[in-house]
């Protein structure tokens, strides 16, 4: 994974969680707020990258506040060509020559790339951190929110967006501790192999 960005030329850092995904998604986030920086973008470290990411990223970082988004997904879990009118995905002002934006709605899954400004990565943090006891309160209450990335991060503003077609698309097999022979486990990673199928090319991603 590493060895993709510094072929694009792309800063950046990894951090390493012991726990769940979640626990990634909210190390990484900190990371980004404890910079003062205004906007970041955090990603999960089996992805493919646009090969035009590094000339595209300013022309994206402008539309995202000129959208005034929150977040926008730049790498997602969707297994078919988004195209406008698409049911669900509703189309956004801004359009430029390679990408289009859209709105999405609660069944949207995936966290593979997005971009995230400071304020709504300060509020998932203060409200889902590992200091909120959020995790120990849902644990217990399984009519809360699960405590995972795309359930609360990508969820829990109305200024939210994703890009099409993606910056960065999932290596396509996942990774879990569930038995491989689980029939729940075989029908997510054929979910996720078709997401990669539709989206990635060699021409376009590293």
């Amino acid at each position: 994974m590493q060895c993709r960005f510094n072929q694009l030329g792309l800063y950046h850092e990894f951090v390493t969680s012991p726990g769940t995904c979640m626990d990634g998604h909210l190390l990484c986030l900190e990371k980004f707020v404890h910079t003062g920086s205004n906007f970041g973008i955090v990603c999960e470290d089996d992805i493919h990258l646009r090969r035009d990411f590094p000339q595209e990223l300013p022309v994206v970082l402008e539309q995202f506040k000129k959208l005034e988004l929150d977040i926008l997904l730049l790498g997602y879990l969707l297994d078919f060509p988004l195209m406008q009118h698409q049911l669900n995905f509703g189309d956004m002002p801004s359009v430029t020559p390679i990408f289009s934006y859209h709105s999405y709605g609660s069944q949207q899954w995936g966290t593979q790339m997005y971009m995230i400004n400071r304020s709504y990565a300060t509020q998932i943090l203060r409200h889902f951190g590992h200091s909120s006891g959020y995790r120990e309160r849902a644990d217990l209450n399984p009519a809360m929110t699960p405590h995972a990335s795309d359930h609360v991060i990508t969820k829990e503003t109305s200024r939210k967006a994703l890009i099409w077609p993606m910056m960065a698309v999932e290596e396509g097999v996942i990774r879990s501790e569930v038995d491989p022979g689980v029939p729940t486990y075989q029908s997510q990673n054929e979910f996720h192999q078709r997401v990669f199928t539709a989206n990635y090319s060699s021409e376009l991603f590293v």
